[in-house]
């Protein structure tokens, strides 16, 4: 019921009144074609033999002015009448909203846009229409009470955060109308997280080394022209999440030294002139990155690492983990959005072996009894990708691994799934 507050731009019972004077009956303009027209045109029928039967613009006034009273009520009551104010003629309302300060705000107003649909009321604006009944009116006026409630923290807290769902509706009437780029903080999964992505790039690599003596931590070997680091990056970007905190140690000024002096225009369209000395970029790998580089040890066990960047993670209950070293096509934000039916503390991908080697049996006897490639044998290993609550840190103690401790421990606890793929 509460959708019907919705008008949608020509709909409803509005026409263009042309040539009318007090002496003369109205005209109105109406398509006579076949087509989609002769709904319109029976709509229209129906609509002006109600108008014949009844006072239909006197019957939205009363409810608009019902309506626009119980409004005014619940905003009152909630304190926020100077924050959320509701005005147009009764049966054509509209309502602004504004921020702490008393400025303008979108970000408050898809708060409380939010908050009457989770309440059962689309209410872009207040319309009336003939056919909403007091029911309606009262529905819409319960839900307003509900959604200024909400309204009303976020004030005391200046701000939307961790109230709002999703980034800030735009404004209709703005001078572009180009899409607009994610936001650290905006949201991209069903249930609305954007996280930010703890990176571990600081260790020795053993298993893979730079063949130059320059220290190059593993995830800055190259792929292509970018390294392994990168396209993590990427990865998690392509999905949203695009605020990185890199725990640096081995090799670390050349993960710093790559960014800072980073050139778009290696994996970027771009127009040159002026004689070389202007460059035009036409896309942008990271301008709506966000990263922290943070010093961990040069010898640190990850679990150490992740304890050490926690201050930056700020009051965020859920983060992503990442080895530094590994790619992967998995739909993130599906994995995200499971986890968060669950009251794990953690989770990891787990992935068949990326090995080639094969299982040898042996019997008691030291004879051969069995050869089997480790890739076909039906077991799973730790893909590197992570998904962790803050109440990871309860189980994570000083000098610890992140996997061979905290998660031995909370596994035990049974704080622990895993997807499969």
């Amino acid at each position: 019921m509460g959708s019907r507050y919705l008008r949608w731009p020509g709909s409803g019972s509005s026409w263009r009144r042309v040539g009318s004077t007090p002496m003369h009956p109205r005209v109105f303009l109406l398509s006579t074609t076949h087509g989609a027209e002769t709904t319109g045109l029976a709509a229209y029928l129906a609509v002006s033999a109600a108008y014949a039967e009844r006072d239909v613009v006197a019957e939205m006034e009363i409810q608009g002015t019902k309506l626009r009273s119980g409004l005014e009520q619940v905003a009152e009551e909630a304190g926020m009448s100077e924050h959320v104010i509701f005005t147009g003629r009764p049966s054509c309302l509209v309502f602004a909203t504004k921020d702490h300060n008393g400025q303008p705000s979108q970000a408050f107003r898809t708060l409380f846009i939010q908050e009457l649909l989770r309440r059962g009321v689309l209410g872009q604006s207040l319309v009336i229409s003939a056919a909403h009944t007091d029911a309606d009116i009262d529905q819409t006026i319960e839900a307003a009470a509900g959604a200024l409630e909400v309204y009303a923290r976020a004030i005391e807290a200046g701000s939307t955060d961790g109230l709002l769902v999703g980034r800030p509706v735009a404004p209709a009437m703005r001078e572009f109308a180009e899409p607009r780029r994610l936001q650290p903080g905006f949201a991209t999964t069903r249930g609305g997280a954007v996280m930010k992505v703890v990176l571990f790039c600081g260790g020795l690599g053993m298993r893979m080394r730079s063949g130059s003596d320059a220290p190059v931590p593993k995830p800055m070997m190259p792929i292509g022209t970018r390294p392994v680091l990168w396209h993590i990056m990427r990865y998690y970007a392509h999905f949203g999440h695009n605020e990185f905190i890199l725990c640096l140690g081995f090799g670390a000024h050349s993960v710093k030294d790559y960014f800072l002096d980073y050139h778009e225009t290696h994996s970027n369209d771009f127009v040159l002139s002026n004689a070389g000395r202007t460059v035009e970029l036409l896309s942008s790998d990271i301008s709506d990155w966000r990263i922290t580089f943070a010093d961990t040890g040069f010898e640190t066990p990850i679990g150490e690492r992740l304890r050490r960047v926690r201050d930056y993670l700020g009051d965020d209950e859920v983060f992503l983990a990442n080895y530094g070293d590994v790619l992967t096509n998995a739909p993130m934000n599906d994995l995200i959005d499971d986890f968060m039916q669950t009251d794990a503390v953690g989770s990891l991908l787990a992935v068949p072996p990326q090995d080639s080697f094969h299982v040898v049996r042996i019997d008691g006897d030291s004879r051969l009894t069995g050869i089997e490639p480790v890739a076909d044998m039906d077991m799973r290993i730790n893909g590197g990708y992570f998904i962790l609550r803050k109440e990871i840190f309860d189980y994570l103690h000083p000098g610890d691994d992140l996997v061979t401790d905290a998660f031995a421990r909370a596994a035990r606890a049974g704080k622990v799934p895993s997807r499969a793929i």
